[in-house]
Order: C-alpha cells, then structure tokens, then sequence
C-alpha cells in the first residue's frame, strides 16, 4: 500500500502536467489557420477534463486558471474573425465552427479544474464566474450542434446553481442579481439543450420514437417551469435563443398535428421576445418574431377551438401593424378569410390586389398568385350596395379578372416576362369563355389583347396561341348553335388578334372562313 500511494501521486502529477503542456502549445497552433489535427486533438485531450481536486491540482491552480482563461480570449477572437466558407467574415453566432466549441468547452473545463475543490466549498463570486463562462461556453456549443460539450458544460453548471440557489435567498444585493439571472439562464439553457437533442438510435420504431420525443418535451416542460418559478428577465441573447428554441418546439408539435402545444410552445416564443426591450435585440429576431406569428395563426386555424379564430385574426391585425408589406401576412389573411362560413369575395380581393402590389415576383410567388386568383374564381358572395341597400348575388369570377388584369397591366408587361403573360391571359380566356356571370366577355377580352398589342407589342407563342384559340372556339360554335351570327363573327374576329398571330395557316383558313 505504501508503495502505490506514490505511484498515484505521481500519476495525478504526470497527468496535471500533460494537460499544461498540451494547453500552452494549443496558443501557437491556434495562429496556424486550419491546421488539420487540431480539433481531433482537442476532442482527445478535452476527454481527461475535469481534474480532479487533488494537491497536484492545486499546487497549479494559477498555471490552469491563466491557461483557461488565455484560451477562452482566443476562442473569442477565432469567433469574430473565422471566416465563412464563402470566404466573408460572419457574425452569424450559430455558425460557430465546431473547432471554436470544443476549444472553448476545453478553455472552460480548464478554469473549473482550476477551482480544485469542489463547488460547495466554493464562494459565490468564483461560482457566478464560473457559471457565466459555462453558461456561455454551452450556448456556443449548442448553436454549433456539438450537443455532447454543452451537455457536459451544464453538468458542471448544475453544481453551482445549486451554490448560487442556497446563496440567493433574501439577497437583493447586485450579486444576488446577478445569481438569480444566471440561474434563470441556466434552467433556460438546459431548456434549449432538451429540445435540441433530435437524436434517436436507427432501432427505435416509430412508437417508441413517439415516446422518445414525448419524454424529451416532457423534461422541457419541467425546466420551463423551473424558468418561471425563478422569474426574472433574461439577456437579449439567451431570449432570442430561446425563442428560437421554442419556436422549432412548437413548429415540430404543429408537424405532429399536436395543436394545443403547438400553440403553447410557439406562445412561449413569442413571450420570451415580447419581455425584450426592442432595441437590444438583433435584426434576425424581428424575423424570428414573424415566424412565430405564422406557425401561431396556423396552430390556432387548425386547433378549432370556440376562440381559435378571433385568436388568429388578432395576430394577423398585429403582423399587419408591423409587417404590413410582407407576402406571408396576406397569404394567412386569405387562409383565415378562406376558412370563413361566408367568404367576403370583395375582401378576398382586395388582399389579393395588395400581394399582387407589393410581392417579389419569382415563379413560386407566381404561381401562388394564380392559385388564389383560382380560388377567388369560384368563391360566391354577397354584396351590398350602397346606393340601393339591396342584396345581389354575383359571380366572384369578374374579381378574379380584375385580379388577372391588374397582374398583367401593372406588373408583367412591365418587366416583359412572357411565361407568365401567357398564363395570365389564358386563364383569363378560360374564365371567361367557361362562365356566364364573369360579364362582357367577348369586350373585356378585346380590351386585353389591345392592351397587350399596343404597350408592348406583345404576341403569344404558337403552342399559347393555340390553346387560346381552342378555347375561343369554344364560343364561335356556341354562337353558331344558337343563330347568333354577328356573335360567332365577333368572336372570329378576336381570334385574328394580332396578338395571336402565331396561329397556324390551317388555322386562319378555318376562322378566316
């Protein structure tokens, strides 16, 4: 026995001093840029930390604690200056490289090997530093997606939230502040930290991947509640991170068709912003917020509760106030006014005349456009008059045209995109050679082609032109049938519109005729 307590002792001071002179070459080879084996080193070596207390540990408490913290400051820099991958430096902080999680969860474990001793026989000073550094060091790690370090930063964590838990109580002092915000924080981080961990072995099967889930929601619940039950206002940083976090919660349960903590979870991110003062968040979380407002206006239409859709209409009249531009505010305005026992056509139209203003046109907004200008089409409504106060059913077909119109007059022919004229003026064709009620069809018609003719010179292509000309038949033979001469002459008329001159020979002849 006498000759294995040396044994040990040496063996605890070989191992101090691996860890010391791996950690002073670790400065040097941090200015090399990208140097290949680094982080396999750090993740070798970062697996024999924490020390554990011991004399040899404390004989180099300084040498651990200056090594620690010149490590943290240099992960700092690397964080502010590693660049992207395109090359542009980012400031994006859940673009951390996993290189920079692991030094600084490396850095940290070193600075708590420095405290030697363990947490309770500790100060609150050397806790709440220790605490703000692993709070830290975890959040990194876990924006980087190195979830395995920032569950090991919180264990240690833990240790100190419980110094910092005995310490607090009746002290109003500045450091007991500071206590009571870090233990919020950590709860809240531990909170994040549970509804990140996506990971399940390939051998689950789907229920017991469902419970896997279940449980992991079930512990965020819990460390929620610890959040409340501590009260307290969060940085701006970890609320937004926060929010972040509830909101991808909250998005999976709607995937999930779990509503009501749906609501709860994205209800949750949307508090955790709103206790922010405006002007200490970043530009990324007025985004964020919009987010949250739509998976919010979603979960309530799909929750169908007695007070759902009051609930939904009320976060679309606050997205409007501050997002009143944006394309995903009119499209959960028309959803909501969709999803009405009795759809107000003129309303439904006027939504789509904004979106059609004021969208980004790409060929996914497009054809969102047309979707809806579909949609509009067969919707039936009543309308008031104002003059009269008589009631009149209508057809909402002229409101579609009128929505097909002011997309081709006031923002295709100007940027010349000729796809999508075609498209716009052969669903306008369809909708008016297919249904009575969408008005003077056959002027209306002609006043589209002049138009297209006279601001652009705009012809349709031989394939588009055809299937005009198809459907323009359609009311040549209808007005034929039923004697009407002048009509069916008219119509043929229209058919040799300069704008459809791409018509075949064969074509001309018959119409001609």
């Amino acid at each position: 026995m006498a000759l294995r307590q040396p044994a040990a002792k040496t063996e605890r001071e070989n191992k101090v001093k691996a860890v010391i002179s791996f950690a002073s070459s670790l400065t040097s080879r941090l200015d090399k840029p990208l140097e290949p084996t680094l982080l396999e080193d750090l993740r070798m070596n970062i697996r024999h930390l924490p020390l554990t207390a011991s004399p040899a540990v404390i004989a180099k408490r300084d040498e651990l604690d200056r090594l620690g913290t010149e490590l943290w400051n240099a992960s700092t820099r690397l964080r502010r200056d590693e660049p992207a991958q395109n090359g542009n430096i980012t400031e994006d902080k859940g673009r951390a490289s996993s290189r920079i999680c692991v030094l600084r969860a490396y850095a940290f474990l070193l600075l708590d090997s420095a405290g030697s001793h363990p947490a309770k026989g500790r100060g609150r000073s050397s806790c709440i530093r220790l605490m703000k550094v692993a709070l830290k060091a975890a959040k990194v790690c876990l924006l980087g997606q190195e979830l395995d370090y920032a569950r090991r930063m919180l264990e240690s964590a833990a240790s100190y939230e419980g110094v910092l838990a005995n310490a607090e109580q009746h002290d109003d002092s500045d450091e007991g502040h500071v206590a009571k915000r870090l233990r919020l924080e950590y709860y809240a981080v531990r909170t994040a930290l549970v509804g990140s961990s996506k990971r399940c072995s390939q051998d689950h099967t789907l229920t017991s991947f469902q419970a896997f889930r279940q449980d992991l929601i079930d512990v965020a619940e819990h460390m929620f509640a610890k959040c409340k039950q501590i009260g307290g206002v969060l940085s701006a940083n970890t609320a937004e991170d926060l929010a972040d976090l509830f909101y991808e919660i909250g998005k999976q349960a709607l995937t999930k068709r779990n509503y009501e903590a749906a609501v709860r979870w994205l209800e949750r991110a949307c508090d955790m912003l709103g206790e922010q003062d405006l002007a200490m968040i970043s530009p990324e979380a007025s985004e964020l917020r919009l987010c949250i407002f739509q998976g919010l206006v979603q979960a309530h239409m799909k929750l169908g509760a007695a007070d759902s859709a009051d609930k939904a209409w009320q976060l679309v009249k606050l997205m409007e106030a501050d997002y009143r531009d944006k394309f995903v505010v009119s499209l959960l305005k028309i959803e909501l006014l969709s999803s009405a026992e009795r759809v107000d056509a003129a309303e439904y139209y006027a939504v789509l005349s904004r979106m059609i203003r004021t969208v980004v046109l790409n060929e996914i907004n497009f054809k969102t456009l047309i979707h809806h200008i579909h949609k509009l089409k067969d919707l039936k409504y009543l309308l008031i008059t104002q003059s009269l106060r008589s009631v009149l059913t209508l057809s909402s077909s002229v409101y579609a045209c009128r929505a097909l119109d002011e997309l081709l007059k006031s923002r295709l022919t100007r940027d010349e995109h000729g796809p999508w004229i075609e498209k716009v003026v052969i669903t306008r064709i369809w909708i008016y050679t297919s249904n009575a009620h969408a008005g003077n069809a056959l002027e209306q018609l002609q006043e589209t082609f002049n138009f297209l003719e006279q601001e652009s010179g705009f012809s349709l292509s031989a394939p588009a032109t055809h299937a005009a000309q198809t459907l323009l038949w359609k009311k040549v033979e209808a007005a034929t049938e039923q004697e009407q001469d002048d009509t069916a002459a008219a119509w043929c008329q229209l058919c040799l519109h300069p704008v459809l001159e791409k018509a075949g020979a064969q074509n001309k002849v018959k119409i001609t005729r």
